[in-house]
């Protein structure tokens, strides 16, 4: 795989054919069925030393399978499943593009076509396969985290000042139209109250989770994990704290899009004045006024006093 060198075209991609070092094994599978080989490139493990093209596609494979297992409902919806990227995924891979012959051609809709024809692939592996997804995914590699059925949503709730955030805990399932949905968690004790197994199954990475979490613990053993749960600020932040290690344990979380961006525009501007002085002079530096910008927005100044009377935690901000 190495020494493969990837041509990158309107439609997709295709081996170097005057490269005479593309006859490893890798390179016949790719010449025999090029989206078939690269869904399978997608399971291997810190492939180092390729061409960039090839390095570039193992990137796409990599990204599609991390976004496969990442699925709550996979096991549920199986050969139903649609792996989208979203515009943080497309932003990455578009951020990665080698330099290489023809990755004029790579835009978002370029990847998302991968991405479809890497979908088909999985779908056909999933109609004729009998075991569970997890057994599938496991078989590939065993070094994937496959994301179990449960989510957990934190999200704002700006109608109540003490209780500012709120928490609720779903699981995947189907509806009577065979539709995939998401149910409160309260809902499995019912679906499954004559199959005990399948409850146990569906729950047990909750226990996982309460040994790293002592909130989760305290919901569980109170049984009000299986309700919508009004949160304070200080228990939203210990939440969000933990995110990492709750989806570790393979329960995906939603939580507000400014907890997961990777940076806030954090900045000082200081202003010489109302009016545009002859020169800069005494005058002028008594006449600066700073101010604090977050993400675009002026702070008052009784918004700086109460950030910084906070230790750490989270705290309304401009509406956030």
């Amino acid at each position: 795989m190495k020494q493969i060198n990837f041509i990158f075209t309107k439609n997709g991609f295709h081996i170097d054919e005057t490269k005479e070092e593309n006859t490893s094994k890798w390179a016949e599978e790719f010449k025999k069925d090029k989206y078939l080989a690269l869904y399978e490139l997608g399971f291997e493990n810190n492939l180092k030393g390729l061409m960039p093209s090839a390095f570039y596609l193992y990137q796409l494979s990599l990204k599609f399978i991390e976004l496969l297992s990442n699925r709550p409902e996979l096991e549920v919806a199986r050969e139903d499943t649609k792996v989208e990227a979203s515009s943080e995924d497309l932003e990455y891979l578009m951020s990665i593009i080698p330099f290489a012959i023809g990755t004029e051609y790579i835009d978002e809709k370029w990847i998302q076509n991968v991405f479809e024809k890497l979908n088909n692939q999985f779908c056909l592996d999933m109609k004729s396969y009998k075991g569970t997804v997890q057994m599938y995914l496991q078989e590939k590699s065993q070094d994937l985290k496959i994301a179990k059925r449960i989510y957990f949503h934190l999200v704002e709730n700006e109608e109540d000042a003490d209780f500012p955030f709120a928490f609720l805990a779903t699981y995947a399932t189907k509806d009577k139209e065979n539709r995939i949905v998401h149910m409160p968690l309260k809902h499995a004790l019912v679906e499954y109250k004559n199959d005990q197994e399948q409850l146990l199954n569906l729950l047990s990475c909750l226990n996982v989770v309460a040994q790293k979490n002592t909130l989760i613990a305290q919901y569980m053993e109170t049984g009000d994990l299986f309700h919508p749960i009004r949160l304070t600020s200080k228990e939203a932040y210990s939440l969000l704290k933990s995110v990492p290690d709750i989806e570790a344990c393979g329960i995906k979380c939603r939580v507000p899009n400014w907890w997961k961006k990777k940076y806030s525009s954090v900045k000082i501007n200081v202003n010489i004045g109302d009016t545009k002085p002859s020169m800069f002079g005494f005058d002028s530096i008594l006449s600066l006024q700073p101010s604090l910008i977050v993400n675009g927005r002026a702070l008052t100044k009784k918004e700086i006093s109460e950030l910084l009377k906070m230790e750490e935690g989270l705290a309304w901000l401009k509406g956030q």
